[in-house]
């Protein structure tokens, strides 16, 4: 059995509330909730009496070329790190969390880290037996209609890509080569969505994650490093194929410096105790409140000053080439 935020994230129902008053995604599975709290409280760290507002503090940038508006696409991985990027955006960026709790790309009925045992359904979202109105090409469509020119769509992935899928009645992960053409596949289609509008579509690369030891002590499937880089290497070959449109942003040697897994990087807890997520603190929300108020604002700040000029000089090198063109 999972415990911790990572099994709290697979036993909740397709959900994400965005924080910024934008929409709210729900699926009407009430009786998940106590289960989930009841999880949550025996295994989550302990909270603070702490302000509930998140830091208000950004990072100041006096050019112009500051993205107005950052969507987050992804999964809990997304959701956690939007908490980090609105506490700390450049002024005139509004960042806007459209992230899916287990649901990343594939698509398929289960997941595993011990297949061909099902341990868990996937996700609605990310379900083949779900309409297409309630999987993630449908609800991203959504996600980015109100973006523009100028806007940046971020899009982060965790271990729902590396991890072992049943897809079409076979057990299958990332090693594979016909699930490489369909991440390959799935990746064309969240950068078409993204950019439909003008925006600018960038890619994260995987951070070194350790899930295992959450679940067993020892490492497992999808903290392979050869999967991680099988991904990271998919998303530059499709980054590739949309020059001017999409790039990558190298968020793993930020988090994972020299592709090891780090708990704490400079003396700041930059993962939760599920291997996986980063810390945030949210209030009201069991799902993405993993973390004390001074734990997430060390990390907020912390991180900040290092993501952001990334995205801006992604984001600033998509315009200046769109004015050339």
């Amino acid at each position: 059995m999972r415990f911790g935020f990572a099994l709290v994230e697979r036993q909740r129902p397709r959900a994400c509330c965005i924080r910024m008053g934008q929409r709210v995604r729900h699926r009407p599975w009430a009786w998940l909730g106590s289960l989930a709290l009841g999880m949550i409280t025996a295994c989550s760290q302990p909270s603070s009496t702490a302000p509930a507002a998140q830091s208000t503090r950004s990072i100041r940038d006096s050019s112009s070329t500051n993205p107005p508006q950052l969507v987050v696409l992804g999964d809990s991985t997304a959701e956690t790190l939007s908490y980090a990027l609105q506490a700390t955006a450049p002024a005139g960026t509004k960042v806007i969390d459209a992230a899916l709790f287990g649901c990343g790309l594939a698509i398929g009925t289960n997941a595993s880290f011990d297949p061909p045992h099902p341990q868990m359904a996937m996700f609605p979202s990310c379900n083949s037996a779900s309409p297409s109105s309630e999987q993630w090409p449908a609800l991203d469509v959504e996600a980015v209609r109100s973006t523009a020119p100028g806007d940046v769509i971020f899009f982060v992935a965790g271990v729902w890509e590396t991890e072992d899928l049943l897809i079409g009645g076979k057990w299958t992960n990332i090693l594979a080569p016909s699930f490489q053409r369909n991440e390959i596949r799935q990746m064309r289609r969240v950068v078409q969505i993204g950019t439909a509008h003008g925006a600018h579509f960038e890619l994260a690369t995987m951070p070194a994650n350790a899930a295992g030891a959450v679940i067993r002590h020892s490492p497992v499937g999808q903290d392979s490093p050869t999967r991680r880089m099988i991904y990271d290497r998919l998303i530059t070959r499709v980054a590739g194929e949309f020059p001017g449109r999409a790039s990558v942003v190298d968020l793993a040697a930020i988090l994972s410096p020299g592709g090891e897994y780090r708990a704490t990087l400079n003396g700041v807890q930059v993962r939760t105790h599920d291997g996986v997520h980063t810390p945030s603190y949210a209030p009201g929300n069991p799902f993405s409140g993993n973390s004390s108020y001074p734990v997430a604002e060390a990390f907020y700040q912390w991180l900040g000053p290092k993501i952001w000029p990334l995205i801006v000089a992604s984001s600033r090198a998509h315009r200046e080439a769109s004015s050339a063109g």
